[in-house]
């Protein structure tokens, strides 16, 4: 073992390694490591010594463990960034800078960040239906979350709604235990599990997640939405302009920054597009279909998942035509014929026209859409990948035709993320803004999702770039084409256990063929208290029935935590530990206990969030929310897991910093 003093300017929360003996270093150098020029050929900046890091936190039920996992390690980043460490020619960590930021030996391991803003919004944008309502928590509009008590002295100059630091501002002192200590009110739960009261962004979201939709609007939207109508005959419409949205993005977004968002989430993406269909998507966000005149007055009353409670909450959604069943490299004339049993009552398959009660939980209603209800509500993937790296796209007005159909038209607004100056509301220039400078390296992803760590990680450590058959096994061979052929197992998005025959029924030719096979293979040598252990498809399902799709996707891996009690509402409800099935994310495990502790946080798979992360290639970095090694004790536990993650994170960061 080894040690060595923290300085002043030091506050390391991740191991920094230690001086191997015998090793020696290259003596007192204090140059970073070259990096690229500032510009590039077209004129583009490449690099730069201003960080803008924003936060994108799923902060619905289920996530609280997660929360608690991370604010206690993803500070660690601001100390990172502040103060690189010292190396030697090979990358060896020698130790860490004086008080001016020298080596004595080796030399910085990167250039110091100099100038830094940290911001925060939440997946939670409401609902154009009445799932969510507009409360402060279950819709935060796409602006910046500023938590209760949010620390702020000398070191944090900005008085605005995120934290920010700039050594030319900063009285003396070092200012990553601050940034730490603030960050920490993000994500602080004294007022329990449910956050009532805490300040922190907690996990009373919308449970309909817009990760990337809250993302878009902050970063991108030329116009962010203020609010719906919902008056409208034809369905909600978006209207006005968010003047906060844009005051808050002027303030945190520098036109000649690092651009880093780090999205945090247990569960896929299910950005709604309330526009499209005239309006109609909208009712995938309602508990009800809705009576037409001439359609749903047969629609079988919804029956509540678990209990079987027949619900006041609504109809039954109709299912999509014959043609959606296997749209597997379709042809333009299949994907043509599928679509919805609400617009083509007379076609035979539709004489019963709406779904199956186990079929058609509120839970699983985003997931594999097309084949199941004929339509895609949800805004396409394409959308945020373009917004990450296009520097034009589109304003409100060009992204529906008159039909409701989303056009996914490049659009004429100059993207904000490459403008060279901001509106700060709507009475000013929205669309035609002065191009700007960045270049589209200096805009990151790094996202901790739904993804087996094994598929992601080598050695605990998560990998620069995949393969595409790395890929393959992470999303399918084309997913855009419905051909998930190849997948694992783990990443499949169904309710019912992912079985060899399940898969086959879905037209999915997996590698292993089915959860069980993979199950004997990786768990070989663990056991349920290790990390990697996989569970066993066995709590998600509809009423004790093994038919159906599901009421909630099963896990892509967990997490060992801590032993939590479980409420009557978990117990009887949706919960890990519901009282309905065994579980290994349980104990005891007997489904009638009502002593049931929760030991296991579940993630589920993302696969939306890691088509965007596939698409930006280079721009983007993968990594498990569910760390390789965690130490789930209550007395110490061990936050190592996810320190590879933060070190990846601080390396792309580096990447593109520019010594002064």
């Amino acid at each position: 073992m080894c040690s060595h003093a923290l300085s002043a300017f030091v506050f390391t929360l991740v191991s920094t390694g230690c001086l191997e003996s015998g090793e020696s270093g290259s003596g007192g150098s204090n140059e970073a490591p070259a990096v690229a020029p500032a510009t590039s050929a077209s004129g583009l900046r490449e690099t730069t010594s201003k960080v803008d890091l924003l936060f994108a936190v799923d902060d619905s039920s289920s996530m609280a463990d997660k929360h608690d996992l991370l604010r206690n390690v993803i500070p660690s980043l601001f100390e990172r960034l502040l103060h690189p460490r010292c190396v030697s020619e090979t990358g060896a960590v020698l130790g860490d800078a004086d008080l001016l930021g020298r080596c004595v030996l080796g030399r910085l391991e990167r250039p110091p960040v100099t100038d830094l803003h940290v911001g925060v919004v939440s997946s939670s944008l409401g609902t154009a239906g009445d799932i969510c309502d507009d409360s402060p928590e279950r819709n935060r509009h796409a602006e910046l979350f500023v938590p209760k008590g949010l620390i702020r002295n000398s070191a944090l100059h900005a008085s605005g709604d995120f934290l920010a630091w700039s050594q030319a501002s900063s009285d003396a002192g070092d200012a990553a235990p601050v940034l730490s200590a603030a960050f920490q009110n993000f994500f602080s739960r004294p007022g329990g599990r449910s956050n009532a009261g805490s300040g922190g962004i907690g996990e009373l979201g919308c449970g309909i997640e817009s990760q990337l939709e809250s993302v878009y609007q902050f970063l991108v939207q030329p116009d962010p939405y203020d609010h719906y109508d919902r008056s409208r005959a034809g369905g909600p419409v978006r209207l006005g302009v968010r003047d906060r949205v844009l005051a808050q993005r002027r303030a945190f977004l520098r036109p000649d920054s690092l651009v880093m968002v780090v999205m945090i989430s247990d569960e896929n993406d299910a950005s709604l597009d309330p526009e499209m269909f005239g309006g109609g998507a909208a009712r995938f966000s309602s508990w009800s279909f809705g009576a037409t005149p001439s359609f749903a007055e047969t629609g079988a009353p919804r029956i509540t998942p678990y209990s079987g409670v027949v619900s006041t909450k609504g109809f039954l959604f109709p299912k999509g035509t014959a043609s959606c069943s296997n749209l597997k490299d379709a042809s333009p004339e299949v994907l043509a014929a599928c679509t919805t049993c609400a617009v083509a009552p007379s076609v035979p398959q539709c004489a019963q026209p709406f779904m199956q009660v186990e079929d058609d939980a509120v839970n699983t209603r985003f997931v594999q859409m097309r084949a199941r209800y004929g339509v895609d509500a949800l805004f396409p993937v394409e959308r945020y990948v373009q917004g990450l790296s296009a520097r034009i796209v589109p304003q409100r007005a060009e992204e529906h035709r008159s039909s409701g159909a989303f056009t996914g038209a490049t659009g004429s607004c100059t993207n904000p993320l490459f403008a060279a100056a901001l509106p700060g509301s709507s009475a000013e220039e929205l669309c035609h803004l002065p191009a700007g400078t960045r270049g589209a390296g200096l805009v990151q992803f790094a996202l901790l999702g739904g993804v087996a760590p094994d598929l992601v990680s080598e050695n605990g450590v998560p990998k620069d770039q995949l393969s595409e058959l790395e890929w393959k096994h992470i999303l399918g061979e084309r997913p855009e084409a419905y051909n998930l052929d190849g997948i694992d197992p783990r990443m499949v998005e169904l309710g019912r256990p992912r079985t060899a025959e399940a898969l086959r029924a879905m037209n999915i030719v997996a590698s292993p063929a089915g959860i069980e096979e993979l199950r004997v293979a990786q768990n070989a040598g663990l056991s349920p208290a290790d990390a990697a252990y996989v569970i066993a498809d066995s709590n998600t399902n509809v009423a004790g029935k093994e038919q159906g799709f599901g009421s909630d996707v099963n896990d892509v891996c967990s997490i060992p935590i801590a032993p939590r009690p479980v409420d009557a509402q978990e117990l009887q409800g949706a919960g890990a530990c519901n009282r309905h099935y065994d579980s290994e994310a349980c104990a005891p495990a007997l489904r009638t206990a009502s002593d049931r502790k929760q030991v296991r946080a579940k993630v589920r798979p993302t696969p939306r969030l890691l088509q965007v992360a596939r698409a930006l290639g280079a721009q983007a970095l993968t990594a498990s929310l569910c760390p390789s090694t965690v130490n789930p004790s209550l007395a110490a536990r061990d936050q190592s897991g996810y320190a590879p993650v933060v070190a990846r994170i601080a390396e792309r960061i580096g990447r593109r910093l520019q010594s002064l």
